[in-house]
């Protein structure tokens, strides 16, 4: 696509609006559950266990175990959502209104969580940006939300996992929500008993221990009851555990060239490094063919790159390009992916020099405009395209033209119109190859046998509604 025809579409405007829409119920057993029992958790990696454990002890605002929207928004474009009666925390403390907007607000101040650009329709605009102010209060049992713009992806907005309802224990320190389980003293989940919902059908969910690299290894030796893994971690489970796919948790890893960095900041050599690295044997050898090979970070089904290719090296042939790579020391799967792209272009003579750093360093360099090379993974949160997209390019520095296409796109409700801002504004990162998507990993749910976790509307395990049937 040319810069001509990506502007042209950058500057198209579009007026329209959405109406607020409603989950499904959740699923219930097809067989009758045994009551009771646990189940023991391969915790992986961080962002893993945390998204597991927020789905068994906090609860989103348009559930039915918290609130409803009670009626369509008012004249001055307030939404107004009752708490629910059997809304209530471990400790037996009813949910309020203001529990939600102090849980919000909390964080609001946390740099880590993404509450800022999430919430950024209701916040305060001539104050403190730690304040929702006149964008959210309370009304007896009823939340009222007052947007100050147009904003038809409210309900995707308050679905994201970010904003779902979970506080630290005034009593114990622990995490707790309106949700089935809450964080016990020993680290695991037990059953929130003031619960309003069906379930939960388990007494404890219990993690284990990070460095329990081989998953199927602990399901073998019956120390695991359920995990989410990825490439070959997939394999040799044999009647030890049920593996089925999970797609909702897929995962895309991807280059961020930072463009102050010398040669780095050369388009031309960029392309050139994009086109080097070989796709599919890195699935094949490092992953063991469950992936394929990434050219975007919205859509699997890109199979061409967005950049022009570049056949020939772009430089002097005897340059020898030094460039520093950063991944997420935590991530065994970045691990591998950064010592390959090592590998590959020390013989197409370019010297790659590793920098792993904890996820969080990561981020801060990132905003700072640190580094050269990032190799960063990648999983939407939302099915929301435009707010799943924005999600991953806030955190880039110099992704500002991107973020602009994202940014008018808000306030469009058409999914079709929403699905292409996303496209164009992703293209306007992927043109000059400033974002080099590399693979799109599988994620995969092991289970031993008898146990039954269903999942979400959005494909996310629900554990508060798992159930053992023998």
């Amino acid at each position: 696509m040319s810069r001509a025809l990506l502007i042209s579409l950058v500057s198209t405007v579009y007026v329209v609006s959405l109406g607020c829409g409603r989950r499904p119920p959740e699923p219930t057993p097809t067989r009758e559950p045994i009551q009771g029992g646990q189940i023991r958790i391969v915790a992986g990696d961080p962002a893993t266990r945390r998204a597991l454990l927020l789905s068994a002890v906090a609860r989103p605002l348009l559930s039915k175990d918290l609130a409803l929207e009670s009626a369509p928004p008012d004249a001055a474009g307030c939404h107004r959502f009752v708490i629910a009666s059997g809304a209530t925390f471990p400790n037996g403390t009813p949910v309020r209104p203001s529990d939600v907007i102090d849980a919000w607000e909390a964080g609001l101040g946390d740099p880590g969580r993404e509450h800022r650009w999430l919430l950024e329709p209701l916040l305060d605009r001539g104050g403190d940006r730690r304040s929702l102010g006149d964008g959210a209060r309370a009304d007896g049992r009823t939340l009222v939300l007052c947007p100050h713009r147009p904003t038809p992806d409210l309900p995707a907005r308050l679905g994201h996992p970010d904003l779902w309802l979970w506080r630290v224990s005034p009593s114990t320190g622990y995490r707790e929500g309106p949700g089935p389980f809450a964080e016990s003293s020993s680290g695991a989940l037990e059953p929130n008993t003031y619960f309003g919902g069906s379930g939960p059908y388990l007494d404890s969910i219990e993690w284990l221990p990070r460095g329990n690299d081989d998953a199927s290894l602990v399901f073998e030796l019956d120390q695991a009851d359920l995990g989410v893994v990825y490439g070959r971690d997939a394999d040799g489970f044999g009647e030890s555990a049920a593996v089925e796919r999970l797609p909702a948790w897929d995962r895309t890893y991807y280059l961020w060239m930072q463009p102050h960095a010398r040669w780095i900041n050369d388009p031309l050599f960029r392309r050139w490094i994009a086109d080097r690295i070989d796709r599919s044997q890195a699935i094949r050898y490092l992953f063991a063919g469950r992936g394929s090979p990434a050219y975007s970070l919205r859509s699997v089904a890109a199979e061409t790159p967005g950049w022009d290719p570049v056949e020939h090296r772009p430089i002097s042939g005897s340059s020898v390009p030094r460039v520093e790579l950063t991944h997420d020391q935590g991530d065994p799967h970045a691990r591998a992916l950064a010592l390959r792209i090592q590998a590959t272009l020390r013989g197409a003579g370019v010297e790659i020099r590793l920098d792993p750093g904890p996820h969080n360093e990561i981020d801060a360099r990132l905003a700072r405009g640190e580094g050269q090379m990032v190799l960063r993974g990648h999983r939407a949160r939302t099915t929301d395209p435009v707010l799943a997209l924005a999600a991953e390019l806030r955190s880039l520095p110099g992704a500002e033209a991107a973020l602009s296409i994202l940014e008018r796109a808000v306030e469009r409700s058409d999914p079709d119109d929403r699905r292409r801002a996303a496209e164009y504004a992703e293209l306007a990162v992927l043109l000059d190859a400033r974002l080099v998507p590399l693979v799109h990993l599988h994620a995969w749910l092991a289970t031993r046998p008898g146990l039954r976790v269903p999942l979400d509307r959005d494909g996310r395990p629900l554990l508060g509604r798992s159930w053992w049937t023998r």
